[in-house]
């Protein structure tokens, strides 16, 4: 596959190669390495097994010798060939603390937290990986991406120019180069680093289409268009290019020929709900909504018993200041056992905006119900407590929002328990909450002064008179002049003196 094509079309994205780091940044998947106490030596490049023959032997022998250092790097690379980046974590930090510190095993440590949303983390384990394979294209590519990410343009810069430096016959670096200069806004010089990694290797056309991004980012999507007809020239089927194109002439406001890509794409992939619903949104995104109804109905015709084009409809009609046909498109989306997690969620959020309380609450229980344990998070469990508080259940809303906390802990989950514990004269537990967001989140504190309204209460609750006065005090000291919150706490000093 293309060395950009699955990070920058999503909807019709394969799955991306796990690169070794021996190989160019668009080489083949890893393949285990023979020691993992080795320096930072070439992979090999002979085909690994297929994860399904090689992870169960792998499971023996960790179970026979967890600190089997081999077998533990190919356990972090299988897991994250099998998309269990948590698992290649785990193993790298074990290999870590056996004293494995290469620049392999920061390699996956780092694309592994990348996967997980670590970024932070993700930057450091590529730096040590790049500090001790100082010239590898493979992890200066990468590190490079991440630093991009984190918007040091600069840095991303520097070790992208180091990464073509040494490796100056791979078209991945000059790719990488060219996207850093494209984020810093620098096209022309963006698009002669593609021009490069294009001659570099014809039958590629990843850099062709890194270079019509740039021409779409500065709205100059006829440019788009003539970069796409070239790599379809070389490729009459690239979804890519032909998925590419239908955004250059939607861009261009040209939306029957939008749609003709479209189409082009659907017949390569009938079965594309996603497509089709972009076709109807970009009608509707145009006010043609005639058409935008007709696309819309026709996703739904095409994928009985899937909730997406359903969903995706009531959102139109919702956007239509007509609720009314966006919930009946909902709850016609929760399936034959109403149970389906998105129509649920959405459903959820409908009734809270609406003020349906009632509705919100039994819609969110049955979606944490549906998800179970595994699934279900502290936001949905944040939810259902604030739609418990809006209807005076206070007892149900604090189970809710302890739920919420014990699963993470934070100002917002601890704010939301403390507030519920008012409710239910827990004045104690509101007050020790309250103290520990002011102690550990200060800043927060200061900018939702709440949190000394909440611990003032608490206290006064407790018949702790002078530690109550002590935050109406600090709470007229960050609450707005002539604000609701600033108004009760002088009301509550004149009361307490």
């Amino acid at each position: 596959m293309s060395r950009v094509s699955a990070l920058r079309w999503p909807l019709i994205a394969l799955a991306l190669a796990l690169v070794p780091l021996s190989a160019s940044a668009k080489g083949p998947a890893p393949t285990p390495t023979a020691s993992a106490s080795a320096s930072a030596a070439p992979v090999p490049v002979a085909t690994p097994e297929p994860p399904d023959v090689a992870i169960p032997k792998l499971q023996a022998a960790l179970k026979k010798d967890p600190n089997d250092r081999d077998a533990l790097l190919k356990w972090a690379q299988y897991m994250y060939i099998v998309k269990r980046p948590d698992q290649t974590v785990a193993a790298t930090q074990k290999l870590e603390q056996l004293g494995v510190k290469t620049a392999e095993v920061y390699y996956y440590e780092g694309v592994a937290y990348s996967d997980l949303g670590n970024e932070k983390d993700a930057t450091a384990s590529l730096q040590r990986a790049a500090d001790l394979a100082p010239t590898n294209a493979s992890v200066l590519v990468r590190l490079a991406d991440l630093l991009l990410k984190e918007k040091r343009g600069a840095d991303a810069e520097r070790v992208a120019q180091r990464a073509i430096t040494f490796n100056k016959n791979d078209a991945s670096a000059y790719d990488t180069l060219g996207m850093v200069y494209a984020a810093e806004k620098k096209y022309d010089d963006a698009r002669k680093q593609f021009e490069i990694a294009g001659k570099m290797e014809p039958k590629d056309t990843s850099a062709l289409m890194l270079e019509a991004q740039t021409y779409l980012d500065q709205k100059t999507p006829q440019y788009a268009i003539d970069i796409y007809n070239r790599v379809l020239a070389t490729n009459k089927d690239s979804r890519d290019a032909i998925y590419g194109k239908a955004h250059a002439y939607a861009q261009a406001g040209q939306i029957s020929d939008a749609v003709k890509q479209y189409d082009a794409l659907l017949q390569l992939d009938p079965k594309n709900v996603q497509i089709e619903l972009e076709v109807a949104g970009l009608y509707a995104a145009h006010q043609q909504d005639a058409d935008a109804q007709k696309a819309f109905q026709k996703a739904v015709d095409d994928h009985q018993g899937l909730s997406l084009p359903l969903i995706t409809y009531g959102q139109y009609w919702y956007t239509k200041k007509e609720p009314d046909k966006a919930v009946t498109l909902w709850k016609q989306a929760l399936g034959p056992k109403g149970d389906d997690p998105d129509a649920l969620n959405v459903l959820a959020q409908y009734a809270m905006s609406a003020g349906k309380f009632a509705d919100a609450s039994n819609y969110l229980s049955k979606l944490i119900s549906v998800l179970g344990p595994s699934g279900a998070t502290p936001d949905l469990y944040l939810g259902l407590g604030q739609a418990y508080m809006a209807q005076n259940q206070a007892q149900k809303a604090h189970d809710a929002f302890r739920k919420a906390y014990d699963m993470h802990a934070d100002p917002v989950t601890a704010m939301s328990l403390a507030q519920a514990d008012l409710r239910v004269k827990n004045y104690k537990e509101a007050a020790d909450l309250a103290e520990t967001v002011k102690k550990k989140a200060s800043d927060f504190a200061k900018q939702q002064p709440v949190v000394y309204l909440v611990a003032a209460q608490a206290y006064e609750g407790l018949h702790q008179t002078a530690a109550a006065k002590e935050n109406y005090q600090k709470l007229l000291s960050y609450a707005p002049k002539n604000s609701d919150l600033a108004k009760q706490a002088t009301d509550a000093i004149k009361r307490l003196h």
